[in-house]
């Protein structure tokens, strides 16, 4: 009864997965749009700005804050890594990099 118990091919191919380097931590980086966004905090923030990436509790969510303001939250397939990253005490930022009506686009990776 044999089976394959090699790697899988689920990644997509997107620069900002990092699905392809490992599991580590310092290599994580996500592109996606924030969920729950509050238009107050929108209105505060520019594009090319990064903002930090907290979470809530030890069981989510994960947000970006602004000035101590969640600005939205992080609802990704990798967001459970990101949050297990967060409490092992590595540091996110989220970049922004668009803002279209009430959406907003980032690029979380280890903060600079």
């Amino acid at each position: 009864m044999g089976g394959s118990n090699g790697g899988g091919g689920f990644y997509p191919l997107d620069p900002y997965y990092g699905g392809n380097e490992g599991n580590s931590c310092l290599n994580l980086k996500i592109k996606t749009d924030l969920a729950s966004v509050d238009p107050e905090v929108l209105s505060t923030v520019s594009v090319g700005v990064a903002y930090d990436v907290l979470a809530e509790t030890e069981r989510g969510p994960v947000y970006v804050s602004v000035k101590g303001k969640r600005l939205g939250t992080v609802l990704h397939q990798r967001d459970v890594q990101l949050l297990n990253c967060i409490f092992e005490g590595t540091v996110y930022q989220a970049k922004i990099i668009s803002i279209n009506g009430g959406k907003c686009q980032v690029i979380i990776s280890v903060k600079q």
